[in-house]
């Protein structure tokens, strides 16, 4: 019995050293490049929060990190409207109401409910969307005038 319990006791103690020596290497997600998230494994991707990794996707010369994450929280808040997680029309602002509709959203596809979009989350969200398509938009004076071609839902 006390052989059982020493042993027991070792592996409960050996679980947590294995899974953290094969733990993935955290990312600084502030500095991290484009380069360097391509080079990532796709788990470890799928794990990161969407609007910080968005700007990274949509970045050029002629659309600044700013405006690119405008543009990506403009999307997701539309494909939670189409979904009816989000109570009002896209604004392109993050907010206490995007925060809500993605917790409920994530709730309903068995998520934990954090308010943060993961990367994972992000792709379930365009499944359960039926796909998204470009078209143009505009955003409020003072963020940007127009947006090229950016990711709606299909109609």
């Amino acid at each position: 019995m006390r052989k059982a319990a020493t042993i027991l006791a070792t592996v409960a103690l050996a679980v947590p050293l294995v899974a953290s020596l094969a733990a993935e290497p955290p990312v600084d997600i502030k500095n991290l490049t484009r380069k360097q998230f391509e080079a990532l494994p796709k788990a470890q991707q799928r794990k990161l929060p969407a609007f910080r990794v968005f700007p990274l996707m949509v970045q050029d010369k002629k659309t600044p990190a700013q405006q690119a994450k405008a543009m990506m929280v403009f999307v997701v808040e539309d494909a939670l409207y189409e979904l009816r997680f989000y109570p009002s029309l896209p604004t392109g602002r993050e907010s206490g109401k995007l925060r809500m509709a993605l917790k409920k959203f994530q709730r309903s596809v068995g998520y934990k409910p954090t308010g943060v979009l993961l990367l994972g989350e992000w792709e379930e969200l365009v499944k359960r969307n039926k796909g998204l398509r470009y078209y143009p938009i505009s955003l409020p004076s003072g963020l940007t005038p127009t947006f090229g071609a950016l990711f709606s839902r299909r109609r």
